[in-house]
């Protein structure tokens, strides 16, 4: 049963559309004023990211997170981004007075870089952040302040409740959950499981997954799926990832 579908999905990939290069996807950047008029008007919420030349910190948050796509992709969708140093004395006006990029800083608490506020689309002060987060953690954080969670809920219960949403996940037609993703750095696949190789995606069948439908896969091998070379389908509980 295992060859017959390993057959049926070697021909699928005759009538499959060859993958396209994905789009880098880059943090947009507006200037202070234009930033503020962009959120009046599209209702989102505001990133303010303060900064200064000499930090490193502030370097590595643009090189390892606003670099990252799926924070970058977010920010776009549900936040206007931009940036300020803290050390500028460039003046714009900002509810209805003066100030320079030095004071504004300084009015919003920042003593240590990077410091980020988030505000309203209004421009009213939600919350700030200081220091450098990893970007799956940032990720979550832009989530639970632009989803509005943060009227609701602690932050720690937002965190809990995606856990458990996570566990919860089941994909295809037989309701398989995803079990582990390997990448191009794991092992190869364990003896006893057949293994689809096809373009960049190895597909790694074991005997639970043989009732799974042709479009499932079809689906999986649509998604694109950065960097992976093979993708374990298992009939367990979720449990690891």
């Amino acid at each position: 049963m295992s060859l017959f579908i390993l057959s049926l999905l070697a021909l699928s990939f005759m009538f499959t559309p060859d993958d396209k290069t994905e789009k880098k996807v880059e943090t947009s950047w507006s200037s202070f004023e234009e930033g503020i008029e962009q959120a009046k008007k599209s209702n989102k919420k505001i990133m303010l990211d303060i900064y200064t030349d000499w930090c490193g910190w502030c370097k590595k948050l643009d090189k390892e997170v606003y670099a990252n796509k799926d924070v970058a992709k977010y920010l776009g969708n549900n936040y206007v981004s931009i940036k300020i140093n803290a050390e500028s004395s460039k003046k714009f006006k900002f509810k209805g007075k003066e100030y320079t990029e030095a004071q504004l800083a300084q009015g919003f608490g920042a003593t240590g870089y990077p410091t980020i506020v988030f505000l309203k689309a209004d421009s009213d002060m939600i919350t700030k952040l200081g220091g450098y987060v990893e970007p799956e953690r940032f990720l979550k954080i832009l989530k639970f302040l632009g989803e509005d969670h943060y009227e609701k809920m602690k932050f720690e219960e937002f965190l809990d409740k995606e856990e458990k949403s996570s566990k919860k996940k089941y994909v295809g037609q037989a309701f398989l959950p995803v079990r582990r993703v390997r990448t191009e750095k794991d092992s190869m696949p364990a003896a006893g499981r057949s293994v689809l190789q096809l373009g960049k995606i190895s597909m790694i069948l074991q005997s639970g997954a043989c009732n799974v439908g042709l479009n499932f896969f079809r689906q999986l091998l649509h998604a694109r799926f950065a960097k992976v070379q093979h993708f374990v389908v298992a009939d367990l509980p979720f449990d690891e990832f």
